[in-house]
């Protein structure tokens, strides 16, 4: 079986992220081809089998202005990077590739999940919450007690 998962990018070692590592290399060591599509993967962080393929789009990551700028010309990068390949399964992650995602050749990808991770990792990780500035981390006190 040939799966793809798509990420917007694998540049901080996180919970979706890891994720995305761990069922892919699981995958690929029971004999499924396994392919991973982001804008960028940090390797040093995220250490997949050598039978994953990885596959990088570029440009401008979401935490960038400069990505919304560009946002229709990185949909394009996606799209037709998916659109060379095929997939019996094809699975993404929240905003903005599961957008991407439901624009792709159906006949190439005939099963597309898209797999939401809730909640939000603010809300409960308190490694990743102890680590916030100040104001933020009041701000998400603030949020939470809502």
């Amino acid at each position: 079986m040939n799966i793809i998962f798509v990420v917007s990018h694998m540049t901080i070692f996180v919970g979706g992220g890891k994720f995305v590592m761990e069922y892919a290399n699981k995958f690929s060591e029971h004999g499924h081809g396994v392919t991973v599509v982001a804008q960028k993967i940090d390797c040093s962080n995220y250490k997949f089998n050598s039978n994953v393929r990885l596959i990088e789009i570029g440009g401008s990551l979401p935490s960038s202005p400069l990505f919304w700028f560009s946002f229709y010309s990185i949909k394009k990068g996606y799209v037709d990077a998916l659109n060379k390949l095929s997939s019996d399964i094809l699975l993404s992650l929240n905003f903005p590739v599961n957008y991407f995602c439901a624009n792709v050749d159906k006949n190439n990808h005939p099963v597309y999940i898209y797999y939401c991770l809730e909640p939000f990792r603010f809300f409960h990780d308190k490694e990743f919450y102890s680590k916030m500035p100040f104001l933020k981390r009041k701000s998400t006190q603030l949020l939470k007690s809502l």
